[in-house]
């Protein structure tokens, strides 16, 4: 079982009572492990406010501090805490955060232990497991850092000399490198949202980006390389045109695919096939998020436009297909635009030819 390390931000001696009690049950109810931390004061809680926990309860007014709450969720913020914290307060309407939070929570109107499933449910993910300071991320990079950056520093050193900010940029993509190097032995099954980045991070136009055409809303997706999409020195692209391919809604491709076909076990067959992409060589499946309706690129539907026009035409939808997936579509992509196929032969003598041969043999 994980524990769970929770940091209590509360200086009403009830509401403490109430916590470590709701707590105890709540471990023995449902065979978990929450270890909670109570600090009474904003001095305190700044004090005591690290990066081992994997959530924090903080009650807005602590003591003379009648917004105390506000300073400690300023602190998570602008440290990079990375550690998802709830408000849980009687003047909700004060709370000042910027943060997408677990949430503010009006006592009297809200439970601990429904709080503690919002916390778990967090939990279960593994995400401060991953990303928290003490999680896997940071001892990944600690383990990149000794054996591969560190050893290997020299060369580095000199990009430095001549260029500090690029060789930064280098750095960071080098050491990521490494960190795919740790988990790309991983023959599991993805989710879908692995294959997206959402939001961009970058309001650029970049290789993989899904935008939407504000005349009819249809989806497409870029497809230029990313040479073509660096920005030059002065400004602009090293292209003058955007090459976009369109993406068909999913019930469309799959109702067509399946169409005629009677039996279940056929039409699961079928399905998996396209899904697959096995279905035709011009289809490419992108699977449906919360974010994004998914759907399948159609390399026939290709346009390429000048980038005024493209402006015009269409704007980001902020979701991105990640480089590993897009380097799949681009190699399909481009295998479909190459093939060459082959003139028609007439095969038919050299078919009796063999046969004929083979009676010979048989004489």
């Amino acid at each position: 079982m994980n524990d769970f390390k929770l940091l209590l931000i509360e200086d009403n001696e009830d509401d403490i009572e109430t916590c470590m009690n709701s707590i105890e049950r709540y471990n023995h109810q449902n065979q978990r492990n929450i270890k909670p931390t109570n600090c009474k004061s904003l001095d305190e809680a700044l004090d005591t406010l690290d990066s081992s926990f994997d959530g924090v309860i903080i009650d807005l007014q602590l003591g003379t501090e009648r917004d105390g709450g506000n300073h400690i969720t300023d602190r998570l913020i602008k440290d990079n805490y990375r550690t998802p914290f709830a408000i849980f307060t009687a003047t909700p309407d004060a709370v000042e955060s910027g943060y997408d939070y677990i949430g503010t929570f009006k006592k009297g109107e809200e439970t601990y232990d429904n709080l503690f499933d919002k916390f778990w449910e967090i939990h279960e993910t593994g995400l401060t497991r991953i990303m928290g300071g003490r999680g896997k991320i940071e001892k990944a990079l600690n383990e990149v850092f000794i054996n591969n950056i560190l050893p290997h520093r020299s060369p580095w050193i000199e990009y430095a000399k001549e260029d500090s900010e690029k060789t930064e940029k280098s750095l960071l993509r080098h050491t990521i490198n490494h960190l795919l190097q740790l988990i790309d032995d991983d023959q599991d099954a993805l989710f879908p949202e692995e294959v997206y980045i959402h939001p961009k991070q970058t309001p650029d136009i970049k290789p993989g980006d899904i935008v939407r055409n504000n005349n009819d809303n249809s989806l497409h997706i870029i497809l230029n390389p990313a040479c073509d999409l660096a920005l030059r020195q002065g400004g602009g692209f090293k292209t003058d045109q955007i090459l976009i391919v369109g993406i068909e809604d999913q019930d469309t491709v799959t109702s067509i695919a399946i169409d005629g076909i009677k039996k279940e076990d056929k039409k699961t067959k079928k399905l998996q096939e396209v899904f697959k992409n096995n279905h035709t060589n011009y289809h490419h499946w992108l699977p449906k998020t919360e974010f994004f309706d998914g759907g399948f690129l159609n390399f026939r539907y290709l346009c390429s436009m000048d980038i005024e026009n493209f402006n015009n035409t269409f704007e980001t939808t902020k979701t991105q297909v990640s480089s590993p997936f897009l380097k799949d579509v681009l190699g399909r992509f481009s295998s479909y635009y190459a093939r060459q196929g082959q003139p028609a032969i007439n095969m038919n003598k050299a078919i009796e030819n063999i046969l004929d041969q083979g009676k010979d043999v048989a004489n």
